[in-house]
C-alpha cells in the first residue's frame, strides 16, 4: 500500500471508530430535538458593551420550537427566525432582517424554559432572553 492509501484507510478506521464508541447517548445529544418544543417570550436588547451607539432595538419577543425546529415571525407575518434545536439545548438559526439580510442567532434553552441567544451584524450586538410559556 503507498503512504497516501494508508492514510486514508487510517482516517475511515478511524472515523467509523468515533461513530460506533458514541452511541446512543451522543446521538440523543446532538440531533435535533423536540426536547424544548414551545413558545418562548421575552425581549431581545441592544447589547451596550458590544455595539455602536446606532444600534436599534430587534422587535424578536416570541420564538416557537415545533418538532426541534425554531421559528419566528414578525407582526406583518414575515419569517424573521429559522432554525433548529438540538438535544443538549443549542440552537442554531439565522436572524432575517427587514431588509431581507441575515445574521447568525445561537444560543441555548435550558430544561427551566430559559432560552438564551446573541445576535451580531456589523457594529451590533443583540442578546435574546425569553422564557417558554407553553409547554410543546
Amino acid at each position: 500500500m503507498n503512504g497516501s492509501l494508508l492514510r486514508k484507510s487510517f482516517i475511515v478506521f478511524l472515523f467509523a471508530g468515533a461513530v460506533v464508541t458514541a452511541g446512543p447517548a451522543a446521538a440523543e445529544e446532538y440531533f435535533i430535538s423536540y426536547r424544548y418544543d414551545g413558545d418562548y417570550v421575552g425581549a431581545t436588547e441592544v447589547s451596550p458593551n458590544l455595539s455602536g451607539a446606532y444600534c436599534a432595538p430587534l422587535p424578536l419577543t416570541h420564538v416557537e420550537i415545533r418538532n426541534g425546529i425554531l421559528r419566528a415571525y414578525d407582526r406583518n407575518g414575515r419569517q424573521t427566525v429559522k432554525g433548529f434545536v438540538t438535544g443538549d439545548g443549542f440552537f442554531t438559526s439565522d436572524y432575517y432582517f427587514a431588509d431581507g439580510s441575515a445574521a447568525l442567532f445561537e444560543g441555548l434553552v435550558d430544561r427551566r424554559g430559559q432560552f438564551t441567544g446573541g445576535i451580531v451584524a456589523g457594529a451590533c450586538a443583540w442578546v435574546v432572553k425569553l422564557s417558554k410559556t407553553h409547554r410543546g
